[in-house]
């Protein structure tokens, strides 16, 4: 028909990932950014990897806190670790 509107809604999707080191405020400045992203009416996910699910936080403090001078975790471990979080994350 001429003259006719149509409107959608269009959902964009995307990923930011906050590097930095350790104590530099990564988790402060990504906290207030999703705040941000709410308070305009986005919806924002804010997920950490490892952790995000119980057994996430578990490898999550496994990797931070073992003893690498009694036993290094190989690189390929660490791998396998955080591909088990992730695939963790992904479940229901």
């Amino acid at each position: 028909m001429a003259g006719t509107v149509t409107r959608r809604r269009v959902a964009v999707l995307g990923a930011l990932d906050q590097e930095g080191l350790d104590g530099c405020g990564k988790s402060t400045q990504i906290g207030l950014l999703h705040e941000s992203l709410q308070a305009a009416g986005q919806a924002a996910l804010l997920v950490r990897e490892p952790g995000g699910t119980t057994l996430g936080e578990e490898v999550r403090e496994l990797l931070l806190k073992h003893p690498a001078e009694r036993e290094p975790i190989t690189p390929e471990c660490e791998l396998l670790l955080f591909a088990a979080s992730r695939a963790q994350a992904h479940v229901g």
